[in-house]
């Protein structure tokens, strides 16, 4: 993932303190897997319609102290593919990790 923020900020003048990871459903999955590695680049995430696919951000390598890491979660209450339940417990798993988590349910 670094290489891939690397090209943009050598093509752009992007802020390496404001990057932002997002993405919903699947992307949502993708969001959280590559946003908590403990070697992201990304400095906020917001997934939506998403759950963590294990405790571990399903990779083995989350971030051990999510530091304040800002996550904005959005959940449907009604979803009928993943329950509400699995993203209030998303909420739940990052905020012990430390991470600063605004959660909604629409």
């Amino acid at each position: 993932m670094p290489a891939f923020s690397i090209w943009f900020e050598v093509r752009w003048n992007i802020d390496p303190t404001k990057l932002l990871l997002t993405g919903m459903s699947d992307g949502g999955t993708f969001c959280y897997v590559s946003g908590l590695e403990s070697a992201s680049p990304f400095t906020h995430l917001a997934a939506g319609r998403r759950h963590l696919p294990s405790a571990d951000g399903g990779n083995g390598r989350m971030r051990k102290d999510c530091g304040a890491l800002p996550v904005y979660l959005v959940h449907g209450r009604l979803d009928w593919m993943f329950p509400v339940q699995v993203a209030r417990q998303t909420h739940q798993l990052l905020s012990a990790a430390g991470a600063n988590v605004t959660y909604r349910e629409a």
